[in-house]
């Protein structure tokens, strides 16, 4: 079962490593062991819990400057528990002066932000977090997000 568990989340990462990053780390967890993980003990309240995925993805890159890239893959039941939690993602990002893009045809935000450059969008029941050093540029970001498969 848990090789299934990894299987179905394996194949959101990029068919191939993107040019000038390594795979580093790939982590997966289910909604139940993130909401173990943050020691609630699962004390949540029930209007959090609908931001919880049912499984988060998460692969580490190194760049050739030996720099951080992270990816991170929010999976949801549905489309539209993604969507809620983009809109709520989509607006403390706004507020914080990010600025769009389109990443698989879809709008995304970005900023930088304490020497960190994110990237933010939604597709499907999926809710994509990528970031990298603060001087990598938008278009590099937005390769490694079409790269991702959802």
């Amino acid at each position: 079962m848990i090789i299934l568990k990894s299987k179905n989340s394996l194949w959101t990462l990029p068919a191939t490593t993107p040019s000038d990053l390594t795979l580093v780390e790939i982590k997966t967890l289910s909604g139940e062991q993130l909401i173990g993980s943050s020691g609630s003990s699962g004390d949540l309240p029930s209007e959090m819990r609908a931001f919880i995925p049912d499984r988060m993805s998460g692969s580490r890159y190194m760049d050739s400057g030996r720099r951080e890239w992270v990816a991170l893959n929010l999976e949801y039941g549905s489309s539209f528990q993604a969507w809620r939690t983009w809109l709520l993602a989509r607006g403390a990002l706004g507020l914080s002066g990010a600025e769009t893009t389109t990443v698989r045809d879809v709008d995304a935000l970005y900023m930088t932000d304490d020497g960190k450059r994110i990237l933010v969008f939604q597709k499907g029941p999926y809710l994509i977090f990528l970031s990298a050093p603060g001087d990598a540029s938008v278009e590099r970001m937005v390769a490694l997000g079409n790269q991702i498969q959802v």
